[in-house]
């Protein structure tokens, strides 16, 4: 997979997990869900900015 469909996949998983947190009975659920959440979106911007650095033309 390279670091485009990385990202986008990180994004799709961030979303669901924060579906599953929005839909969980007990609060200690959803924030475990939040927090993956948030990884899952650190984990797109990373691959995001991986790509980018490598689109930059070398001086």
């Amino acid at each position: 997979m390279n670091e485009l469909n990385n990202h986008d996949y990180y994004l799709r998983r961030a979303q669901h997990s924060r579906q599953l947190a929005d839909n969980a009975a007990s609060p200690a659920i959803a924030r475990i869900h939040q927090e993956m959440a948030t990884r899952y979106e650190e984990l797109a911007a990373a691959t995001r900015q991986e790509a980018n650095e490598k689109r930059l033309p070398e001086t």
